[in-house]
Formats: C-alpha cells, sequence, structure tokens
C-alpha cells in the first residue's frame, strides 16, 4: 500500500503544469493518470465516467458530467475536483443512473478498466495543450 501511494503521488505530480481547475480537464487527467499508473504496473482500478452535484452555482439543476479514478479499494483519486470549487465543491458522486432535480433521467455512468479507457482516448485524441497552465 506504501507504494501504492508513493505511485499516486509519483502521478499527480506529473500534472503540474496541467490546470486541473479549469473546467472539462477530467478527461484529460484520467488518461494521464491511468497512463501512468499502468506504466508503474499498477491495475486494480477503474476510470469512471459518472456524475456529480456541486454544492450551488450553475450546475445545481443538473449533474455534471465527470471522469474520475476509483481504486477497487474504493479511494477516489480526482486531481481535477478543484474545478468544482467555484460551485462549493463536489456535494455527491453518482454511479449509477443520473436525474435531474425534476427526476428527469439524465445519464447512466459508465466504468472501463484502465486499458478500456485509454483505447477508448485513442480514438479521440487529446490536445494536451489547451489545458496547460497560463
Amino acid at each position: 500500500m506504501k507504494q501504492l501511494r508513493q505511485y499516486i503521488r509519483q502521478c499527480i505530480q506529473s500534472l503540474e503544469n496541467i490546470d486541473c481547475e479549469r473546467d472539462g480537464v477530467c478527461m484529460q487527467v484520467a488518461e494521464l493518470v491511468a497512463k501512468c499508473l499502468l506504466e508503474k504496473g499498477f491495475k486494480d482500478f477503474q476510470v469512471i465516467e459518472g456524475y456529480v452535484w456541486t454544492e450551488y452555482g450553475l450546475d445545481d439543476q443538473y449533474p455534471t458530467e465527470h471522469t474520475w479514478i476509483q481504486l477497487n479499494t474504493g479511494e477516489i483519486i480526482d486531481p481535477s475536483e478543484s474545478q468544482f470549487d467555484k460551485y462549493g465543491g463536489i456535494a455527491e458522486r453518482i454511479q449509477g443512473t443520473a436525474y435531474d432535480d425534476e427526476d428527469e433521467y439524465y445519464g447512466e455512468t459508465k466504468f472501463y478498466s484502465p486499458e478500456e479507457y485509454l483505447k477508448l482516448t485513442l480514438k479521440y485524441p487529446n490536445d494536451l495543450s489547451k489545458w496547460l497552465k497560463k
């Protein structure tokens, strides 16, 4: 477990030039962290494309799409969650069916193995330059 903590720290440190507070950066961050963990031989996690509710703000009537990593122990790795600080932070992560505040269907959470997620990202390559800190 101590070695895993070290791997996670190293992977997150590798994001130092990425602006993790920008809206929409979560998919790129999840891809980079997943690649990093796989390179270190760690595979006991999923990449989750789910939804979150924020505490307040523009996003409080509808769940917001968000991507994060969850270890098989249940621990969440989410270096880009600070993008929700302007809305009071994440109030709830939805792992299942998402509904808006009027109980209208909004979408389904998707769970990917690291390998599945990285194959998916190959179809939609990211230009990381637009996510760099200015």
